[in-house]
This record gives C-alpha cells, structure tokens and sequence, in this order.
C-alpha cells in the first residue's frame, strides 16, 4: 500500500469520526433543547398560576383593610411584580430564536 493510499484511509476515517460526532452532538442538542422547552412551559404555567394567585390574595387584602394598616397589602403587591417581572423573563425566553437561545 502507498503513502496516499494510507493517507486517503486515515483522511476517510477522521471524517467518519467527525461526522459521527456531529451527529451525535446534534442529537444532545435536540434533547437538551426538547428538555429546556418542556421546563421552560412548566415554568411558565407556574408563574401564571402564582401571578393569578397573587392577584386575587392582593384583592382580597384590599378588600379586607380598606383604610386600616395595609402592609400586607404591600407584600402582596410586591409579590404580584416580581411574579409578573419573571413571566416577562419567561415570555422573552419564548421570543428567543432557536439561533438565539
């Protein structure tokens, strides 16, 4: 066998090995991709859910001290824009491009 022969075999199998590995890689990243959606949704969901929740204990607070000491209200407001503050973060994430996520 020459040289070039040899070369050509070692040249084939280098590019087996990669092309292996790429696809390899592609399938990971399709995983990790499918398993960030699904966490992504779920979080989402909860923090709809949360930001509903504190939407209604803020009315009820309210509600219940209508001049009184509404620290508590307070506290319930706060956790209403921090809740809403995170579902925007989720909904950016959303927008994200598959490019640019």
């Amino acid at each position: 066998m020459t040289n070039k022969e040899n070369l050509g075999k070692q040249f084939a199998k280098v590019a087996e090995e990669a092309v292996s590995g790429w696809e390899k890689a592609a399938k990971q990243f399709d995983k990790m991709k499918h398993e960030f959606e699904a966490k992504l949704a779920n979080l989402d969901q909860q923090l709809l859910r949360s930001a509903a929740e504190n939407s209604a204990l803020s009315r009820s607070c309210k509600q219940e001290t209508p001049g009184g000491n509404d620290e508590n209200c307070k506290i319930g407001s706060r956790a209403s824009e921090i809740t809403w503050s995170c579902v925007e973060e989720v909904a950016w994430a959303y927008s994200l491009g598959p490019d640019e996520a």
